[in-house]
């Protein structure tokens, strides 16, 4: 049996924090694809932990691993460094990329910095040089191959999916007076919470609904406090994706009766993923999301979840939770079940075993 020796490399880890984005795309299948045999392949992988390791070298790197595995870089010159070596060793490099930064939004942290340094030609350089690249979802896979003009037969589409071992949580509907609408994100999602169809229809439930208030971690929008005065609140999440899952993931889905996740309608938002959904349905929490990719892929509306077209669609489907404490555990069962059917990491191994043994052989 051959052994296909892995590289991992979370790119955006620093010494203070590990992100959701190196988690979910590097680490979580890495470890799982370790050990894994599969068509005459034993897969053995090493995942680069900045607090452990601090350093490497890439000659090092390049004589000891068959493929790097890494997230998305622009870094020009940290790129062709490793490339150089990687290369001439005739090894392989696989990058994932999980967002269409050509496209990214202005109230992105990283948009000012991408833009600055010439980011989005940096990146479709980088993904026409790598051997293999791993995406989230059928509409970014279209549009690296058309903006990066790169070809189809190099990627592979890898849907976000999650571990019910780590998130072990269930937090079952309460019979409670007062309902909490909930949302967490980063500051990429400040003009998403501002979304007009989405304000106007929680105007409408705040009018309707005394009872009701929202809370949104990681977004303190001025605006929206203003608007909906003391039944907006916000709090804050971890940077650090374990201290998340472990320690605040589940308090906030205790305090939570009702999910919600607005998108501006473009087309960085349509190449994200439905984690949010997927986390959620973990905790067997229902709840109601924009209707538009990534969520129309996975959630079946009156189902699995609610998929809102424009204000009327919020202000219908969020009353319909609200009032009724059975139809929010009929979703968020549906939902956890839908979860642990489809989109387990444990059951995509296969996948990545098959991408990366295309990709030597190719």
């Amino acid at each position: 049996m051959k052994t296909i020796r892995v590289f991992g490399l979370p790119s955006h880890q620093t010494k203070d924090r590990t992100g959701g984005v190196d988690f979910v795309r590097i680490i979580q299948p890495l470890k799982h694809l370790d050990g894994f045999t599969y068509k005459g392949y034993k897969f053995k992988t090493d995942i680069y932990d900045i607090l452990k390791q601090k350093t490497f070298n890439w000659p090092a790197v390049s004589e000891k691993y068959d493929v790097v595995f890494l997230n998305y870089t622009v870094l020009d010159w940290a790129y062709a460094a490793m490339a150089m070596f990687v290369h001439k060793k005739g090894r392989k490099i696989i990058m994932d990329l999980d967002d269409a930064l050509w496209n990214i939004n202005r109230d992105n942290i990283a948009h000012d910095a991408l833009k600055n340094v010439g980011g989005g030609e940096i990146l479709s350089a980088i993904l026409r040089d790598v051997d293999g690249i791993t995406t989230t979802n059928l509409y970014l896979k279209h549009l690296i191959a058309q903006t990066a003009k790169v070809n189809y037969d190099k990627m592979a589409v890898f849907p976000n999916a999650v571990d019910m071992k780590l998130y072990n949580h269930k937090s079952p509907a309460k019979e409670n007076n007062n309902i909490l609408l909930f949302h967490y994100g980063s500051t990429s999602h400040f003009e998403d919470l501002l979304e007009p169809n989405f304000v106007k229809g929680m105007d409408r439930i705040f009018k309707e609904y005394p009872n009701v208030e929202f809370k949104a971690i990681g977004a303190a929008l001025p605006r929206l406090k203003m608007r909906w005065g003391p039944r907006y609140t916000y709090g804050w999440g971890h940077s650090d994706i374990y201290h998340w899952i472990k320690d605040k993931f589940p308090v906030f889905m205790d305090e939570a009766d009702i999910m919600v996740v607005p998108l501006q309608s473009n087309t960085y938002n349509r190449c994200k993923s439905s984690i949010k959904w997927m986390e959620t349905a973990t905790a067997t929490k229902p709840g109601v999301f924009i209707d538009i990719r990534p969520y129309t892929e996975h959630i079946v509306n009156g189902e699995t979840g609610y998929l809102a077209k424009n204000a009327d669609d919020w202000y219908k489907y969020l009353k319909i939770l609200i009032d009724s404490k059975k139809e929010r555990q009929r979703i968020g069962n549906n939902a956890y079940n839908e979860v642990k059917k489809n989109h387990l990491i444990q059951n995509r191994i296969e996948d990545y075993a098959d991408f990366i043994i295309k990709i030597l052989n190719s």
